[in-house]
């Protein structure tokens, strides 16, 4: 049989059908018609529309998946580097159109952007969308993100070469393209959502089948298709319901748990039991740092401060709460952008005297205070706002210059103290609203006779302001009087204060120890008594700044309370009267803050603790400093290589570092514990922190003094023993006050029995 015969007896393969488009470029289609719907829609998580952000953000991963697809055919030694090189070139591109600036893209400014990025990310369950608020972070990671999508889609589309692989990867394709649209159609929906459904669905379908679609089955492919977008759009209506099947954002909430803080910023002169674990709470961006403020309390009702609940009305003006000089308004009014953290609250954070806010998620309530704004939705984490304020800061001669000629309308709010009488019968008492006369006036006390005044519970501090007021001519020389009096007045910083009947009165004259709220509510009480109109603030200190994003990190450690005295032609000004070494100040001390009230007191608080400091090397207690921003930011190289090398180098690090502290001598190595326990309870101390401080700012409590004494005997050679089990229970005992019903175990957790003495 001849070759010609076998040959026409073997059965011919049938001709592969013809497609109705070439698969390169109908992938090319299928991919840029998807991926355009879903990008347009991505876009409208951000208001103003980002269209041309997300339009280049489309034609990068366009160029990124030809040229993977170009690179196919190619040896594996030119494709590696090739692909490399693209896909950092995509992923540069992706992050400068979603808004990265440049500088950030350099290696330099790596350590920021990620800092940025997660601050966006941590954002994203609680932005409301579509998003339009000031902080710039949350639109650029909603934004990148879409690209970052884009750029994962074509990878797997145009990547693979082998028909496994290519299956694969259309799937993982689908998943990118799909969430493109999914995600915004689920959290910003719009009108028409089930006509947007359908050609969603009619592009999802070119996609899966169009680069295998033969020409000749494409009509009947087609009427399948649209006959099941028909029966869809049909059932559509019936199947929608007013309640998720799966309510996806409070499971997540539910799991990742709330981690907020709200403050309520009236007094209360008990231990004090505001959290102090190092939370960031907020970011403000501001010209200037400040002191930022969440509420005044300008009643005083005899016992505490608090604000006044009495709403003043939408049309209240700011008239005695900034001068009419409209040179000076410009000088010193500022904006200021605000990012909430892990804060939750009604309250506007903002300084000084609000004028305006914008970008908050509810509109501005009714105020009780017409320097302040509230809130009827409690800010979350996540939320940002723009505020523009007042916040003066004249020299100390401007001040001294001002003069005492107040606003009449200050009057019968900020010279009017609660006053507690007593009444013809027997321990009979009622509190009062007692104007003082303004400062030089001569004018007595209204409402109660000088004598009833003198003899009230608050008669002392009456007879103290008076004489502070009689040595001081203007009221700014008053004002650095009372400041110099709690100052050099033998006041120490405890948080675990007496409880007693009149606290700020016992404060004065005869425990003198207490925190912020305990010395600002006295400064503003004799102030008020001696005719400057005054008020007690409450919110945040400065905190630390951000030199890479150019913004204030406040946290936990800063709520805090202050005061503020009204001086003619320049309104509110802020002074400071808690020690430095308290944790909100020592948080941050800027030196060019608020140089008419502070400088001067500050530079001889400084020189005092210096010539108080404890002898000899090692006296800080600790070596490391415990507050959060103080150490230089960490520049670390985004290569696997690299992270995995410091990886073993901080382990290698750290096991080093417990064999020596294991090793270590027993004084140093009860002050670390001492230090540890500190910061475990809520409460680190400021760095440089001396033994004598700690046992002035623990006050008298003879629990915690025997035990810091016991380290200092050891630490500096005087034949102590350390401290014993006595000591340390003792301790315990001292650091759970304060800390609610859980004090005790917090205690034990951070200073644990231990079976023999460190020795």
């Amino acid at each position: 049989m001849s070759a010609h015969a076998v040959s026409a007896s073997r059965p011919r393969l049938p001709a592969a059908p013809r497609l109705l488009l070439p698969p390169l470029a109908a992938r090319l289609v299928a991919f840029g018609a998807l991926g355009a719907f879903g990008a347009a829609r991505w876009a409208e998580l951000v208001v103003p529309g980002a269209g041309g952000r997300v339009w280049g953000e489309l034609a990068i991963a366009t160029v990124f998946g030809l040229a993977l697809a170009a690179l196919g055919g190619t040896r594996w030694r030119v494709r590696g580097p090739a692909v490399a090189a693209a896909l950092v070139a995509a992923l540069a591109g992706a992050l400068a159109v979603g808004g990265v600036g440049g500088a950030l893209l350099a290696p330099a400014g790596w350590s920021g952007l990620a800092d940025g990025v997660r601050q966006g990310v941590q954002s994203l369950f609680d932005v409301r969308v579509p998003y339009a608020g000031p902080d710039p972070w949350p639109a650029i990671v909603l934004l990148a993100g879409g690209g970052l999508l884009l750029l994962v889609a074509a990878a797997a589309t145009f990547g693979p070469r082998r028909p496994r692989d290519a299956a694969r990867g259309r799937a993982l394709a689908l998943i990118a393209l799909g969430s493109l649209y999914a995600v915004p159609a689920i959290d910003a929906p719009t009108s028409h959502q089930f006509l947007r459904g359908a050609v969603f669905a009619l592009l999802l379908a070119a996609f899966l089948w169009l680069d295998r679609l033969p020409a000749r089955r494409a009509p009947a492919a087609g009427a399948a298709v649209l006959a099941a977008l028909a029966l869809g759009l049909a059932l559509a209506p019936s199947l929608d319901r007013g309640r998720p099947w799966i309510d996806y954002q409070a499971l997540a909430r539910h799991l990742a748990g709330s981690g907020t803080v709200s403050y309520d910023f009236d007094h209360r002169y008990g231990p004090l039991d505001w959290p102090r674990n190092g939370q960031e709470l907020l970011r403000v961006s501001a010209p200037r740092e400040a002191y930022w403020k969440a509420a005044d309390l300008d009643q005083f009702d005899g016992v505490r401060w608090k604000r006044s609940r009495q709403t003043v009305g939408d049309g209240a003006t700011l008239q005695g709460q900034v001068p009419d000089s409209p040179a000076q308004l410009r000088r010193w009014r500022e904006r200021v952008r605000v990012t909430v953290r892990g804060l939750r609250s009604t309250d506007v954070i903002a300084a000084g005297v609000t004028f305006d806010v914008r970008g908050t998620p509810s509109p501005p309530i009714s105020p009780t205070d017409p320097a302040t704004a509230e809130v009827e939705s409690p800010l979350r984490q996540g939320d940002s706002y723009v505020a523009d304020v007042y916040f003066p800061r004249p020299s100390p001669r401007q001040l001294a210059t001002a003069g005492s000629a107040y606003p009449s309308e200050l009057g019968s709010t900020y010279l009017t103290l609660g006053i507690p009488v007593s009444q013809p019968a027997p321990g009979a008492a009622r509190t009062v609203d007692v104007r003082f006369g303004a400062f030089g006036s001569g004018q007595p006390p209204a409402s109660v006779p000088d004598g009833t005044l003198r003899a009230s519970a608050y008669g002392p501090a009456y007879a103290l302001a008076r004489r502070l007021a009689a040595r001081s001519r203007t009221p700014y020389e008053l004002v650095q009087r009372v400041l110099t009096y709690l100052d050099r007045g033998g006041f120490a910083y405890s948080e675990l204060p007496p409880q007693t009947r009149y606290p700020l009165e016992t404060f004065l004259f005869r425990d003198r120890t207490g925190y912020c709220q305990h010395f600002s509510g006295a400064m503003a009480l004799l102030l008020r008594m001696a005719g400057v109109p005054a008020r007690v603030a409450g919110g945040f200190s400065p905190g630390t700044y951000d030199r890479r994003r150019h913004e204030w990190v406040v946290r936990d450690f800063d709520a805090h309370s202050w005061v503020e005295a009204y001086f003619p032609g320049y309104g509110w000004v802020t002074f400071d009267p808690t020690p430095p070494d308290s944790p909100a100040r020592s948080q941050f001390v800027p030196v060019d803050l608020l140089p008419s009230a502070t400088a001067p007191l500050r530079a001889k608080r400084a020189a005092r603790r210096v010539e108080r400091a404890e002898p000899g090397p090692g006296a800080p207690i600790g070596a490391v400093p415990v507050s959060g921003g103080q150490g230089a930011p960490v520049r670390t190289i985004a290569l696997a290589g690299a992270l995995v090398l410091i990886g073993v180098l901080l382990a290698g690090l750290l096991a080093a570092g417990g064999v020596r502290a294991r090793r270590a001598e027993p004084a140093t190595a009860e002050l670390q514990e001492l230090e540890r326990a500190l910061r475990r309870c809520g409460r680190p101390p400021p760095p440089g922190t001396t033994l004598r401080a700690l046992e002035r700012r623990f006050g008298r409590d003879p629990d915690a003094v025997g035990y810091l004494r016991a380290v200092a005997e050891r630490r500096y050679g005087l034949a102590g023993a350390g401290p014993t089990r006595e000591h340390r229970r003792a301790l315990r005992r001292a650091l759970g006050r304060g800390l609610g019903a859980t004090g005790r175990l917090r205690a034990l957790w951070a200073l644990p029995p231990r079976p023999r003495p460190l020795h």
